[in-house]
């Protein structure tokens, strides 16, 4: 399927595909939305990839999207790869999804992460509050207005 869609991508103007690549975890959760979204259970319980066109036609699976590539731009993909180059595609897969996934949960950690407020009453705070009248009694003298 992402051979045939950077294919389209480059070959076929004004096709563009968009690859999404998922971790495995994430995968069944994903499929499921996308179908909700696309109003279909076809492939809801994320077994296998599968295509949609921006309108929300379901394509169907790799041998759909085969299918359709021959009937509309006349170009397939046969699959001739070997099973070490299917292993590198995978592990290739894998790694940037899961490299994506982590950027994406510690993004989700960091946005969850609240600065931390000293507690009145502590040296932290008196100190800021010292710096606080600092800065407001620089800002009235330059202002021109009496500083107590």
């Amino acid at each position: 399927m992402e051979f045939l869609g950077e294919l389209l991508t480059k070959n076929v103007p004004n096709v563009h595909a968009r690859i999404y690549r998922l971790h495995p975890a994430d995968w069944p959760g994903y499929a499921a939305e996308a179908c909700r979204r696309l109003g279909s259970t076809r492939f809801a319980d994320g077994h296998s990839p599968f295509a949609w066109t921006t309108t929300g036609y379901i394509v169907g699976d790799a041998a759909d999207l085969n299918a359709d590539c021959a009937k509309k731009y006349k170009t397939t993909f046969d699959g001739a790869y070997t099973p070490d180059q299917w292993e590198a595609i995978v592990a290739e897969n894998l790694a940037e999804a899961t490299a994506e996934r982590d950027i994406h949960l510690l993004r989700q950690a960091k946005d969850r992460v609240k600065p931390v407020q000293p507690d009145k009453g502590t040296g932290a705070a008196r100190g800021k509050a010292a710096l606080d009248r600092v800065f407001l009694g620089a800002r009235r003298v330059a202002r021109g207005e009496a500083y107590d």
